[in-house]
């Protein structure tokens, strides 16, 4: 079992069909799919079952991948800590963050710890859909910018910067060169979401109820920010 098989597994898990993965992975549809099943072969089980649109992991895949999850972190750690000593660097910060992070204010942040600790390096971590939290918890990272609401218990936190909801319309949208929306004027708008955020998470970013207590059209669907 090598490393590059156990990218290739999570990469599948995480896009749900081998032809996306090999495109991510810059290898040919072929050639993972002959090596999931070597992989398959050498563990004895069966991890995904196919269908037309894809793959979905069995319930031995999906313990398998969170173990290739927490195996390939620890692998990074263990380059990490050569390049530091490489680079003569005294430590390494792991930063946590979703979408662009908290703004401008990540940039600032960076900036002003370079200038206090020289010797440290930064090492931006890039999660999806509150996981930032989660990250924190299990040691994937050293300090993070949060989204809120998320579960906060047991971290340490501090706000540092606040910003309104907006809406994302079409140009040509009659809505869409106003100053102000409210929330009842796109209530017949599909929303796009996902099902991967934590439900407390999406209903607040979805102002989930409405003020008249119903719920938001729901429109596609997608994994990733860069997706929406």
């Amino acid at each position: 079992m090598e490393l590059r098989q156990l990218r290739y597994l999570v990469e599948i898990a995480d896009q749900g069909n081998l032809g996306r993965a090999a495109e991510r992975l810059f290898v040919s549809q072929p050639a993972l799919s002959y090596a999931l099943r070597n992989l398959e072969s050498e563990l004895g089980l069966r991890l995904f079952e196919r269908h037309s649109g894809g793959v979905n992991a069995t319930a031995a895949g999906l313990d398998v991948v969170a173990e290739a999850r927490r195996t390939l972190r620890q692998a990074d750690r263990v380059t990490a800590a050569a390049e530091r000593h490489l680079r003569g660097e005294t430590g390494v910060l792991r930063v946590g963050f979703e979408a662009s992070g908290a703004g401008e204010l990540t940039t600032r942040a960076r900036a002003e710890f370079a200038r206090r600790h020289p010797g440290v390096r930064v090492t931006p971590k890039r999660f999806d859909w509150s996981e930032e939290a989660a990250a924190l918890r299990d040691g994937r990272v050293d300090v993070a910018f949060v989204w809120l609401p998320a579960d906060l218990t047991g971290l340490h936190a501090e706000l540092v910067h606040s910003e309104p909801r907006v809406v994302g319309l079409p140009a040509r949208h009659p809505l869409a060169g106003r100053a102000g929306v409210g929330v009842m004027e796109v209530n017949d708008e599909p929303l796009m979401w996902t099902e991967r955020a934590p439900r407390e998470w999406v209903d607040w970013w979805a102002v989930n109820p409405r003020p008249d207590g119903g719920a938001p059209r729901g429109g596609g669907s997608h994994h990733k920010h860069d997706e929406m």
